[in-house]
């Protein structure tokens, strides 16, 4: 029995060691599968964090589902979860605003009138606050409608759409055509600002709108030969370029090649046949050719197809004035003058008119107006001739006298001052003054002449001999 008892004993505390083993196997396979698991779910959160950075938001929020699966509740996983559905949803919302945007482009392209097409670009750009080709879209419409300010203040908006995008590009692109519409203003200076945007933006490029860079930064050299030479590199890497043309007949012009200025005008228009900047060129290109018919031809298109052109105008006044059309020219600065009232330029125009149909009053009024826009030498020389016709010649002299504080070294307003003296009768203060122009510019033959009058009227003979000598061996 004892045996027995002693045996049953054994088996017993045999199963206890045995189900104890069990249950240890038991444990160490939970905790080896616990272990694959946080391994697991570990590397799928690497693998969505890569994707997550990588913004390939569906594969990172899989990963990290997958993740939570393997261990639920990981508080690293469930955050990485709920930030790529709120990135899918934005990304959803700007794929449909996208699209919207897409469609209202399509439809503006359709439009028939400008105002529509505009107004489906407004709509777009709402739609879709990165949409740049909507906004450059508006842009060049706005342009081409000579809505110039507008038109800049478009792809002002377009240059910070692309600089929030990333888009160095497009960024470079919106700069350019700005600095385009201030150059074809002459607004050179501020041009300039945009053209080196251009050029920090890009650097290394080399295409046809790096080299009209180029041709920008030779213009404020006034370096015209070399303007030509980097418009005909342009020229090379895109032939349609009308910018090009009309800067390098822009360039022959000022060098004075007015048949080529007009070639390169010629073939901007047929590019472009809108291009108002071109044909006001082509026409002051056929002023100082002397084709006043066609200069005149050529500012009626653009005051056509763009009423307020002010250069237009101005520039078809000033060849009415050189063909004697004085009223024409005096309608065409008046106009200047609605449109931009404080323009020096355009009092002082209509002033000689007025002065060429003998509205004397007129044109002191508007040299008055001049001066105090812009005082300088030839208005106050000019304002003196009509005050010496009015028989105000203390005001003449007066005027003159300005002229000279202005440019004391031209002998120009010496000798406008000693010829009014002499008309008063002050032949010693005439002489003085002729006396100071010669010595500015002793090869004036014109002063030494207006010297022997005077000498001949205080009758000093020698004087007179030999300022007649001087006058005749100058201009034989």
């Amino acid at each position: 029995r004892n045996k027995a008892a002693s045996i049953g004993l054994g088996g017993a505390a045999a199963a206890l060691v045995v189900a104890a083993l069990v249950l240890w196997r038991q444990s160490v396979r939970r905790t080896e599968e616990l272990r694959r698991r946080r391994t697991e779910a570990a590397r799928f959160l690497t693998e969505a964090r890569e994707e997550f950075d990588k913004s390939n938001y569906e594969k990172a929020l899989e990963l990290a589902g997958r993740s939570l699966t393997l261990r639920p509740g990981g508080a690293e996983a469930e955050r990485l979860k709920r930030e790529c559905e709120k990135r899918l949803e934005t990304k959803k919302r700007k794929e449909a605003a996208r699209r919207k945007a897409e469609a209202l482009l399509t439809q503006a392209a359709l439009a028939g009138s400008l105002s529509e097409r505009l107004a489906l670009l407004d709509r777009a750009v709402d739609a879709d606050h990165s949409c740049l080709s909507a906004q450059m879209e508006k842009g060049r419409l706005l342009k081409d409608a000579y809505r110039y300010e507008e038109a800049i203040k478009t792809y002002e908006r377009a240059i910070e759409t692309a600089k929030t995008n990333g888009d160095a590009a497009s960024e470079a692109v919106a700069n350019y055509r700005i600095g385009v519409i201030l150059w074809e203003q002459e607004k050179q200076p501020d041009a300039e600002k945009y053209m080196a945007e251009v050029k920090r933006l890009m650097p290394g490029v080399d295409n046809d709108m790096t080299r009209l860079v180029e041709a920008v930064a030779a213009f404020k050299k006034k370096d015209l030969p070399e303007v030509v030479k980097w418009c005909t590199k342009a020229l090379e890497a895109n032939p349609n370029s009308s910018v090009a043309y009309r800067m390098r007949g822009f360039a022959y012009l000022h060098l004075g090649d007015y048949r080529a200025a007009i070639e390169d005008f010629n073939r901007a228009t047929a590019i472009r046949p809108s291009y108002v900047e071109a044909y006001t060129f082509r026409g002051m290109a056929k002023t100082q050719s002397g084709d006043c018919e066609g200069a005149i031809a050529d500012f009626d298109r653009v005051i056509r197809m763009a009423p307020q052109h002010v250069y237009a105008h101005s520039n078809r006044a000033v060849v009415k004035y050189k063909m004697g059309d004085y009223r024409g020219a005096i309608d065409d600065f008046t106009t200047v003058l609605r449109l931009r009232p404080d323009d020096a330029h355009a009092y002082k125009g209509r002033a000689l008119a007025k002065r060429a149909i003998n509205d004397l009053k007129g044109a002191l009024a508007d040299y008055d107006e001049s001066i105090k826009l812009k005082p300088a030498v030839d208005t106050y020389n000019n304002r003196s001739i009509i005050k010496k016709m009015l028989g105000d010649l203390k005001g003449a002299a007066a005027d003159i006298s300005e002229a000279i504080k202005l440019a004391p070294n031209l002998p120009e307003p010496y000798v406008s001052r000693g010829n009014i003296k002499a008309d008063a009768g002050d032949l010693d203060g005439a002489i003085a003054d002729y006396l100071k122009a010669a010595r500015l510019r002793p090869e004036m033959w014109q002063v030494w002449a207006n010297l022997s009058l005077a000498y001949a009227r205080k009758r000093q003979r020698k004087k007179c001999i030999d300022a007649l000598a001087k006058t005749l061996r100058l201009n034989p």
